[in-house]
């Protein structure tokens, strides 16, 4: 028997907090400085927004904050 372990640092972005990120050279790079549990973290916020206005008012949020604008 053989177990693959996951990988510990992955974390599933939604889609609009990668286009965000995509956007934004700078906030990439902040991210990029992140710990993998902050950008989970990041990333959790932004899934768990259930509209489409809440969503994106979290990306904004985030790109801000990762920024140093926030």
């Amino acid at each position: 028997m053989r177990f693959r372990i996951a990988d510990q640092d992955a974390v599933d972005l939604p889609a609009e907090l990668s286009a965000a990120l995509q956007s934004y050279v700078d906030s990439a790079y902040a991210w990029d400085a992140l710990t993998p549990g902050k950008r989970r973290a990041h990333a959790h916020r932004v899934q768990g927004a259930k509209g489409l206005a809440t969503r994106t008012r979290r990306v904004s949020e985030v790109i801000a904050m990762i920024a140093g604008r926030g």
